[in-house]
């Protein structure tokens, strides 16, 4: 199995958390440049899953939050 399906079997929540890791590990340790290199590569392949995840979830609020005419409804997002 490769990365990018290993990634895509773990839920979103696990990925953020372990980018939130990756990212504490790399500001607070003296890791050797190897180690920092493979982190921040690891990292950019979490961020990579979470984007691809979050567009995905974007494009169907848009489908479902559609007019009649299939233009999707935009508004501004009120935190309660």
């Amino acid at each position: 199995m490769n990365d990018t399906e290993q990634l895509e079997n773990i839920g979103f929540e696990e990925l953020l958390e372990r980018l939130e890791e990756s990212v504490d590990m790399l500001e607070s340790s003296d890791l050797p440049i190897e180690g920092a290199l493979q982190i921040f590569e690891d990292g950019i392949k979490l961020s990579k899953e979470l984007a691809k995840r979050l567009a995905a979830a974007e494009k169907k609020i848009a489908k479902l939050t559609a007019d009649e005419s299939g233009e999707p409804i935009v508004e501004d997002f009120e935190e309660e």
